[in-house]
């Protein structure tokens, strides 16, 4: 692993429906390794990725969800 941060940064997040979200979101190789290490996977596992982020959405934008 190199020496840059692992980051999520997540861009913008448009109401779609109802009760349902896009997220427009960049993340680094270092996140993902560093997500794989914590949930104990071989390999990235995008369908994992997205109901984590999902699951910690509020936290990650501060914002509270409609």
């Amino acid at each position: 692993m190199s020496g840059d941060k692992a980051y999520i940064k997540v861009k913008s997040i448009t109401k779609v429906g109802d009760g349902q979200y896009r997220f427009d979101y960049q993340i680094s190789e270092n996140f993902k390794e560093v997500f794989k290490r914590e949930y104990g996977l071989k390999r990235w596992s995008q369908k994992r990725f997205e109901k984590w982020l999902v699951e910690n959405a509020e936290e990650l934008t501060g914002r509270k969800q409609d």
